[in-house]
């Protein structure tokens, strides 16, 4: 018999597993899931999707990092806006100072006229909208938001959130590891069987993306040149 395929049912109490014939997700909405509890599976925490989101995700890292005493140094800097916008600039201004250069240095490189920084130590920042998805709204910057400023929206912000949308602001790598001279990331899939001890199962198949173009430091000529 053909190897049945795996789907997901989504109902009040939980999200259930069913093993099904190869068939469209139509027929799922067809299930009682009072009929196929029997015979279902617990998959995932309740609650998980919601916890991914940027800024969630940001803060339950931060909170485990405090409560564990672990390093969290692999997650770049992160500020949440615009609850977090006033710290951001606070930092911003200390990046600034350490930058600065001697008026008149052959290191300028105050393109819009402002204080002489090292091109080097500009802190350059990564904006994301906490619900966005495919490069949705991401931009590159060399200053936080404005006070009052407002965040541009997403397609998928929350509810109540219309008017004051939450993002995340990370330090931009200045150093990014690169294949052939281009940004890359990998996506990998592992599967967490048991917690204590830790066990877990990486799949051998996985994705990788590439950008389009080769990767050059962030600066006021290119920083729109998201890709």
């Amino acid at each position: 018999t053909p190897t049945p395929t795996l789907a997901w049912f989504h109902f009040a109490h939980g999200i259930a597993q069913y093993p099904l014939p190869d068939e469209s997700y139509a027929a799922l909405a067809r299930l009682e899931p009072a009929a196929a509890r029997a015979r279902a599976a617990a998959n995932r925490v309740l609650g998980l999707a919601e916890a991914l989101h940027k800024v969630p995700f940001t803060r339950a890292l931060a909170r485990a990092a405090r409560a564990t005493g672990g390093d969290a140094s692999f997650y770049p800097r992160t500020w949440c806006l615009p609850h977090q916008a006033s710290l951001m600039r606070a930092a911003h201004r200390e990046a600034m100072g350490a930058a600065a250069l001697p008026p008149g240095s052959d290191d300028d490189e105050s393109e819009d006229g402002g204080a002489a920084v090292c091109p080097r130590l500009r802190p350059w920042y990564i904006f994301k909208p906490d619900r966005g998805s495919e490069g949705e709204l991401i931009r590159l910057a060399s200053e936080p938001p404005r006070p009052g400023e407002r965040l541009s929206a997403t397609k998928q912000v929350a509810p109540g959130e219309e008017h004051a949308p939450r993002w995340v602001a990370q330090e931009y790598c200045k150093a990014p590891a690169t294949l052939g001279g281009r940004k890359f990331d990998l996506r990998l899939y592992v599967l967490v069987t048991a917690s204590d001890p830790p066990r877990a199962y990486l799949c051998r198949e996985g994705l990788s993306r590439f950008a389009t173009v080769p990767y050059e430091p962030p600066r006021h000529a290119n920083a729109g040149e998201v890709c």
